[in-house]
């Protein structure tokens, strides 16, 4: 896998695919996953398209230092596309990684042309009312077994036991988080508010929520109200893990979207 020294970081990242005629794609993953996130998506996104995935600060093989906020990770993979020589691009991200690619498309709008956001939110005000009453445990998360942890956060991502063999396979890698990284991510996404950076998005928009996401109840309607040229697509009987747990339906969404003029 190659490696940038972005920042004063090791982020590691691929280049799939094959150039094509369609504009590349940067793919943004969740908290505590890695771009195995997408793994479902590359059959579809491969065909005549370059895809770029990454392990975001903290996560996977990336390292990370003390600074952990949604801006500084945004310029991480502003400066990666630029060391790549990719000057525009489609865009990309799910749940935190939403917000990551909210504030970059905000910022650098006028290299991304295409924008999809998978439940996810601007803000954490936007939490079902239980996931809310979750966010004072970041206290003690850091010092809670990541074992523990990552199965408590997989439940609430893919509950049931028709998810069990989806919870399992995703636990070999959640659980190999730094929980003191977790806890100071979940610390930076509670101050973060991207509400009002929205207007300065100009890149055409697909917001995706699953139809019982805990993350997004509330807000992917909105979200396209403040985005000048954005549409929502809800995938029914999926919930926070679109990209898993209903794979054949998100991938026709994102690949009807991305390939109309």
């Amino acid at each position: 896998m190659p490696i940038s020294w972005v920042n004063g970081l090791p982020l590691f990242y691929r280049v799939v695919g094959k150039p094509g005629n369609s504009t590349p794609i940067l793919l943004v993953h969740g908290l505590a996953s890695s771009q195995r996130d997408w793994l479902l998506q590359l059959p579809s996104l491969c065909q005549d398209r370059q895809v770029i995935l990454v392990d975001l600060r903290g996560h996977g093989k990336t390292g990370h230092n003390s600074q952990f906020s949604v801006p500084a990770m945004a310029e991480d993979l502003h400066t990666l596309m630029n060391e790549l020589n990719i000057p525009y691009f489609d865009l990309m991200g799910i749940s935190m990684g939403g917000m990551i690619a909210m504030a970059m498309a905000s910022s650098y709008s006028g290299s991304v042309r295409r924008l999809i956001l998978v439940n996810t939110a601007p803000s954490l005000g936007s939490l079902s009312p239980f996931m809310k009453c979750l966010l004072p445990l970041r206290r003690v998360i850091a010092h809670m077994p990541m074992t523990l942890t990552a199965r408590l956060m997989l439940w609430q991502l893919l509950p049931g036991e028709t998810k069990a063999s989806l919870r399992k396979h995703a636990y070999r890698f959640w659980s190999r988080n730094k929980p003191e990284v977790i806890a100071r991510l979940i610390h930076c996404l509670v101050n973060t508010n991207l509400w009002p950076r929205l207007k300065d998005i100009r890149a055409k928009t697909l917001v995706i929520r699953g139809e019982h996401d805990f993350f997004s109840p509330s807000a992917a309607s909105r979200i396209c109200r403040r985005i000048p040229d954005a549409a929502l697509v809800t995938i029914r009987n999926s919930g926070h893990a679109t990209v898993i747990d209903q794979p054949a339906a998100f991938n026709d969404a994102m690949m009807d979207f991305l390939q109309t003029s």
